[in-house]
């Protein structure tokens, strides 16, 4: 890094005319002590504004600064003036290159909030050598993505390590329950992602939990499992559903595994899912949460929809949630690994993607600012959990933000801490099924040996094996899910087919008799059948339990045969019933 000596502020915020890029400004001028700190942007007039707005609050006039993407002598300008510079400026993927460039030609640090994990590793592979060379770091997803995955994960691990004396090797976090609003500039970088997912190079940075990894881990494909449908997690003992920020977040707690050396273990695996709750109640509420992420999934990969929501429905870049949805917004998080049994809440009562995003990139500048690292990271391209980690916690602490790491029994949520932790050394191959079910968290090898904390590869340590005992309990409920998926596709067939109905209802015509059903059979029943069908299999693939070849084949079996029949079955009721009328 240059000399600080001819550098008049720590931080500067580039982009403080946006959305969030307003929101981090405000931020600073609430928590920073000093007046040590600039906003920039490419409109003077607005960042005027800005300034004005942190004056009426009460706070220090930031210094206006004002650079422009096209003209790299003024972005090093702007980023010659501080030690860091917190960057808002989105889609990253179009625009976050030149200011790279500029930080690496002045050696200033950079802190983003981008969840575009191509475009960082993009990044890495071209300008590692040479940010290293300028003696910066650049710090990636510094704000919902990924700052609390990259807690709970540490502060887990930490809790096993200083109670236990070991790290857990699987992890889960539950998000929700969760209240927050979308802006235009994250819309814009959703957008810009999905247009660009034919890119080989693109596509080379969405390869799963290891997309920013330098070496992919033995079996760290297979031990982190994508969630594409309703499952009740073994963990945390409630129905959660497929969180659509996973695969990002997933990704950046590999790396962080990665920068620290993996002292969790190459077995290590971590998932995240959107929690619904338990019982019955919860049981809807992860319905409701697939439903609304396969609705979010459809309106985004086609471009007929896509275009109508950009239109019509979604914020454009620069709008966003006003200031009274963002006070009412908060946000809660668990951690939770079964052995050893620790679990972290993280919590919020601000909006999480903005309110709190702010925040988080506030508090990871002023780490760096001070110099607040792990100097064992040597990496200039780093992520939050591995540079900073739990120094991280008094930071946000002081702005809100809740943490509270407690033991539990896995399934069953907390327990009093006068209960009894079983000694985990102990060997659980010849104990009851009382004691070895736990919330429905057991996987028992064919020997009786509890598999819970073996890689899903591993051998078993007391008879050498990897088949699993067969669970015919699992295959019944797998197959009332099956059920309720090919149900599902059924009732949306009647429902598509009512419509229809109703539009030729009145056209008097004896055709209707033979075309409808001709249509509706090959417009919508063999698309549902088809759909239904996918899903129960890509459900099936992903599923945790049945692992048996036995019961995997049986499994299989009934997931083709309800997928397939029952919306033709339906369809057949449907047409006589409209002949009969």
């Amino acid at each position: 890094m240059s000399d600080d000596s001819n550098r008049r502020h720590d931080l500067v915020v580039w982009g403080a005319t946006g959305y969030t890029g307003r929101l981090v400004a405000l931020a600073a001028s609430e928590h920073l002590e000093t007046g040590r700190w600039a906003i920039a942007g490419r409109s003077r007039e607005r960042l005027e504004a800005i300034r004005n707005e942190i004056v009426e609050a009460g706070g220090h006039p930031p210094e206006v600064v004002t650079a422009d993407l096209d003209e790299p002598a003024s972005m090093q300008a702007m980023t010659g003036i501080a030690k860091v510079v917190l960057t808002t400026v989105g889609p990253y993927d179009l625009v976050g290159e030149p200011l790279i460039e500029a930080c690496i030609a002045t050696g200033t640090h950079v802190c983003d909030i981008t969840g575009e994990v191509p475009w960082v590793r993009r990044m890495r592979d071209r300008h590692e050598s040479a940010a290293r060379a300028a003696g910066i770091r650049i710090v990636s997803m510094c704000g919902y993505d990924s700052v609390p995955s990259e807690l709970g994960v540490r502060l887990v691990q930490e809790a096993a390590i200083r109670n236990h004396g070991r790290p857990a090797r699987a992890l889960e976090m539950a998000v929700g329950p969760i209240r927050g609003g979308v802006s235009g500039g994250t819309i814009a970088s959703a957008l810009n992602m999905i247009a660009r997912a034919k890119d080989p190079e693109v596509r080379r940075g969405l390869r799963g939990p290891a997309a920013l990894c330098i070496a992919t881990p033995p079996g760290c494909e297979i031990a982190t499992g994508e969630q594409w449908g309703i499952r009740r997690s073994p963990l945390l003992g409630i129905w959660t559903a497929p969180f659509f920020m996973a695969g990002v977040n997933v990704a950046v707690v590999h790396r962080t595994h990665e920068l620290l050396g993996r002292p969790w273990g190459d077995d290590f695996h971590y998932r995240e899912c959107a929690a619904g709750g338990r019982g019955a109640l919860g049981l809807l509420r992860a319905a409701g949460l697939f439903l609304f992420t396969i609705g979010l999934v459809i309106v985004l990969l086609f471009p007929p929809l896509r275009w109508i929501a950009r239109r019509w429905l979604l914020p454009s870049p620069g709008e966003g949630p006003d200031d009274s949805k963002l006070d009412a917004g908060f946000m809660r998080h668990r951690t939770a690994s079964i052995d050893p049994p620790v679990s972290v809440d993280i919590s919020v009562d601000m909006d999480p993607g903005y309110a709190a995003t702010a925040r988080m990139l506030l508090a990871c500048g002023r780490s760096l600012v001070e110099e607040d690292i792990d100097p064992a990271v040597t990496d200039a391209f780093c992520t939050p959990g591995a540079l900073f980690g739990s120094r991280l916690v008094p930071r946000l602490e002081a702005m809100g933000f809740g943490f509270h790491a407690q033991e539990h029994e896995a399934g069953r949520g907390h327990v009093p801490p006068t209960t009894p932790i079983p000694d985990p050394d102990v060997s659980r191959a010849g104990a009851s099924d009382a004691e070895l079910q736990v919330g429905e968290a057991t996987i028992r090898c064919l020997c009786g040996y509890d598999r819970r904390t073996l890689h899903p590869q591993a051998s078993c340590p007391e008879c050498g094996g990897r088949e699993l005992k067969p669970d015919h309990d699992a295959l019944f409920r797998w197959a009332r899910a099956v059920v309720r998926v090919a149900m599902l596709s059924a009732v949306a067939a009647c429902l598509l087919a009512t419509t229809l109905v109703v539009y030729y209802a009145n056209s008097n015509n004896d055709e209707v008799l033979i075309f409808v059903p001709l249509q509706l059979w090959f417009f919508i029943v063999l698309p549902a059948s088809v759909l239904g069908f996918i899903l129960s299999l890509a459900a099936t693939a992903g599923a945790e339990r049945c692992k048996d070849t036995k019961t995997s084949t049986l499994r299989f079996v009934i997931t083709s045969i309800l997928a397939a029949i029952v919306p033709p079955i339906v369809f057949f009721i449907l047409v006589v019933l409209w002949i009969s009328i």
